[in-house]
């Protein structure tokens, strides 16, 4: 296992080897930190789509300047 120092809020890319099709070196944001690697979203043309990602299928690439805030937290 590849953990890597990731928080909420970073950007990572997906690998183009383990994730195929719209997710093969797509961008997420991180939302989630889990045991198992993270979850997170991208934007695409409908809204948001969700993804989880292994510790081996993604790099760091830092910190989303600006963050998305959900309905329920925008004020």
């Amino acid at each position: 296992m590849k953990e890597q120092a990731v928080v909420v809020g970073d950007v990572v890319q997906l690998c183009p080897e383990r994730n195929k099709g719209f997710w093969a070196g797509n961008f997420l944001h991180v939302t989630e930190v889990r045991s198992w690697g993270i979850q997170g979203f991208a934007k695409c043309e409908k809204g948001d789509a969700w993804y989880r990602a292994e510790w081996e299928s993604f790099e760091v690439v830092g910190k989303a300047p600006w963050v998305k805030l959900n309905e329920e937290t925008a004020e």
